[in-house]
């Protein structure tokens, strides 16, 4: 049952409450142009553009495991990976965000890439702790990633 008053759903297993937001000011509008060099195509978010490079081509991910890892949240953690190249997800989603991530631009005008891909993995059966602070070459596990 909704209580259209508060914006509260009720049922037996659960209670949701609606936030309604009225924006009580707006920024005004920056150009791509201005000295102060912002990017990106929102109002609200100013990042500060230092003229590097935005990841542009597909994002190649290589996953390191540190420790035990049961295959369930190895599942977790591969899916969420995935889900930002989702070009049909339901809401709210990882790939809804990414998509606004991958508006802003670097100063050729190349867009954030939106392709994600697993591109290999590979497990270290010690846990991250186990690690010296500063490793060496030699301690470090040797990593045949593609």
């Amino acid at each position: 049952m909704e209580n259209a008053s508060h914006g509260h759903v009720n049922d037996a297993k659960s209670t949701v409450q609606t936030l309604h937001v009225q924006p009580q000011y707006k920024l005004p509008p920056k150009s791509l142009s201005a000295s102060d060099k912002f990017e990106g195509s929102s109002d609200l978010v100013n990042l500060r553009y230092h003229m590097g490079p935005v990841l542009s081509s597909p994002i190649n991910i290589y996953l390191i495991w540190y420790g035990k890892w049961a295959a369930s949240q190895k599942m977790l953690i591969k899916d969420f990976l995935l889900s930002i190249s989702n070009f049909n997800p339901s809401s709210p989603s990882v790939a809804e965000w990414w998509r606004t991530v991958s508006l802003y631009t670097d100063q050729t005008g190349a867009n954030i890439s939106r392709s994600v891909l697993l591109a290999g993995s590979h497990r270290h059966r010690s846990p991250i702790k186990a690690l010296p602070r500063r490793p060496q070459e030699r301690h470090l596990p040797n990593l045949n990633l593609g």
